[in-house]
Formats: structure tokens, C-alpha cells, sequence
């Protein structure tokens, strides 16, 4: 992976975290809670945050969440390959591209019904000793619950041994630009106690059946997991 998009959003995201802190505190009521959870994580072997996905304000508010300077940043994304966003309109010049790069964001690479495959830059970001921040249910949620989450963030979690930590975000979804700049939202991040691949594997049953589409349900069961600690954190 190119160096320069490993340093790349370290700086980006230092240079924007006071401006965009204090539009968030001022307009959005941000608050943040949990932060004690995150006291007694090593970044050592790599972080990655889990978290649900209201809007598409949601990776600004993980970096903003965390303190100035934090040692978890910068943080890393997961983003779709640049032609899932051709009808994304003028979003479209951003998104999925060098722009979304220098901010942190890799693509997942969709259709390969391959983990090792499609989560190969993550998996790499985070042997790296870095943050990557995953989005178990694959897409902005459209009513606002918790939709089933996919089993990448299980994988990444399995095959790095890094620890997840449970986000929950509320107050941000189908937010508009009046919503927030009239002060009518209350942001919320919430950070969760950190969960263990050995946690993982403690409480999710394992059978005989080794197939590679038994481990595939595993995988899924570990994020279902994963995202009922995030439940109870909205």
C-alpha cells in the first residue's frame, strides 16, 4: 500500500478536528460518552471501530469524537469500488476516489465472496497497527434501526486478533443542513467496552462443519454480536 495515503489522513483529519469539533458542539449539541473505555487498548497490533450507520456524517464523528491528537488516530474507512457511487450525483467527484483515499477511506473489493480478497487493505492498515472504522451493516440505514450486519468486520477482527470497539451514533440520521445548523439535532457518539476476539469465540457457537460457508455463518454471527453491543449504546 502507498505510504503516502497511510499519512495522508493523519493530517487531514488533525487539521480539520478543531473546526469541525466546534461546528458539531455548537450546531449539533455534540456530546461524546464512553471515552474511558478506550484507556486500556492498545493500538499495538491495530483498532477497529464498529460501529451503526446513520447518515453520511457518520465518519466525521468518529475522528471528532476521539480527543485531539488521539492515539487511535488517524482513522481508516471502508468504502465501496468508485462505480457504486456513479449515481451519487456531485458526490460522485468524491466519493470512492483520490480525494476519499487521502481522507483514509480503501476500497472494499465487492463480489469475491472472498474475505481474504475484498478486505486485503484493511487487513493490512490494521497488521499495520492503525484504525480502520467498519460499518457492519454495509450502508446507511434507511429507517433508522440496526439492519443485519455483515461478517467482514468479524473476518478482520479473526484475522488480525485486533480488538473491536463498540460505536454507537444517534441523533444524526436523515439529518439536513437546516437540522443542523438551526441547532435542532442532539449528536451523540458513544464508545463501548472493547471486544476481544476471545470474547468472540467465547460466545458464539462453533460446530464440526468447517466449509468455508460454515465459517462464512460464523463470521456473520460474531458481527450480529458485535452490533448487539453497539444496540445498547444508542
Amino acid at each position: 500500500m502507498n505510504r503516502f495515503f497511510l499519512i495522508s489522513p493523519f493530517i487531514l483529519q488533525t487539521l480539520i478536528w478543531p473546526g469541525t469539533r466546534f461546528l458539531l458542539k455548537f450546531f449539533g449539541h455534540f456530546e461524546v460518552k464512553g471515552l474511558e473505555h478506550l484507556a486500556n487498548v492498545s493500538t499495538e497490533n491495530g483498532v477497529i471501530f464498529a460501529s451503526n450507520h446513520t447518515s453520511e456524517l457518520d465518519p466525521i464523528l468518529l475522528p471528532a469524537g476521539l480527543p485531539f491528537l488521539s492515539r487511535f488516530m488517524p482513522i481508516f474507512y471502508t468504502s465501496r469500488e468508485k462505480k457504486f457511487y456513479d449515481t451519487s450525483g456531485i458526490l460522485q467527484l468524491i466519493y470512492g476516489g483520490f480525494i476519499f483515499q487521502l481522507w483514509g477511506a480503501h476500497r472494499v473489493l465487492v463480489g469475491k465472496k472472498d474475505y481474504e480478497k475484498s478486505l486485503a487493505n484493511h487487513v493490512k492498515i490494521v497488521e499495520a497497527g492503525k484504525s480502520v472504522f467498519v460499518f457492519p451493516e454495509g450502508g446507511v440505514t434507511h429507517d433508522g434501526s440496526i439492519q443485519p450486519a455483515r461478517g467482514g468486520v468479524a473476518y478482520l477482527a479473526e484475522r488480525t486478533g485486533a480488538p473491536v470497539i463498540p460505536v454507537g451514533i444517534s441523533g444524526a440520521h436523515k439529518i439536513k443542513f437546516s437540522d443542523f445548523f438551526l441547532g435542532r439535532r442532539h449528536i451523540k457518539i458513544t464508545f463501548g467496552a472493547a471486544v476481544s476476539v476471545e470474547e468472540l469465540r467465547e460466545n458464539v457457537a462453533r460446530g464440526t462443519d468447517t466449509s468455508v460457508e460454515a465459517q462464512g455463518n460464523i463470521y456473520k454471527e460474531e458481527a450480529e454480536y458485535i452490533m448487539k453491543k453497539v444496540r445498547i449504546l444508542i
